[in-house]
């Protein structure tokens, strides 16, 4: 499907964390189903993504920390090195991440940023990766921290000046509640993004 409507990239989230007794052998079975993945890709013309989410509050994902993270796409990328990672600020929280340290590790994967909001802290409301608006009452990121997200990016490279292929950077916001509109989301999305990037 993804080929008939045009894509170039594919993502897709890992499997959940099995623990630390079964980790190694879901590693090395995700490694090979990827492999096979990009090959299945690669005749498409498409390439394959993974993104990294949390191990321990939501999604609880075998694919989450970044050191891991970086071991599995090396990994991979030895037979496919068109595979790469996609990592988000909203689940930087989440994995009790800095910016800087998990953008090096993951730096020579990286094809695709997210960034938006998480919460947390287990039952103040958008808890886990519901993706709250920035400056969500009980949220980890708001125009500081994508500031800082921001020159970790220019610091690793990602964002970096004559770059061959453009980087991708998306957002993840959405309303929380019924007085919330995607407009004002958007719009305060947009607030956020100028600010932190004339700070960055």
């Amino acid at each position: 499907e993804a080929a008939d409507v045009g894509a170039k990239r594919l993502a897709f989230l890992s499997g959940k964390d099995p623990g630390d007794k079964d980790r190694p052998a879901a590693l090395k079975a995700l490694i090979q189903s990827t492999k096979e993945l990009c090959a299945y890709g690669q005749d498409k013309g498409i390439g394959i993504t993974c993104e990294t989410f949390d191990r321990t509050i939501d999604k609880k994902a075998l694919i989450g920390p970044s050191d891991f993270a970086a071991e599995y796409a090396a990994a991979v990328r030895q037979d496919h090195p068109d595979f790469g990672l996609m990592y988000d600020l909203s689940h930087q929280p989440l994995l009790y991440e800095e910016s800087e340290k998990a953008l090096k590790q993951l730096k020579p994967h990286l094809v695709h940023i997210h960034v938006g909001n998480g919460v947390r802290d287990e039952g103040k409301p958008g808890y886990g990766d519901l993706h709250p608006r920035f400056g969500w009452p009980g949220g980890c990121n708001d125009v500081d921290e994508l500031a800082v997200f921001i020159r970790a990016l220019f610091k690793v490279g990602y964002l970096a000046e004559g770059k061959k292929d453009k980087p991708w950077v998306g957002f993840e916001v959405k309303p929380q509640s019924e007085r919330e509109t995607p407009e004002q989301v958007i719009a305060g999305t947009k607030r956020v993004w100028a600010e932190a990037w004339a700070m960055a």
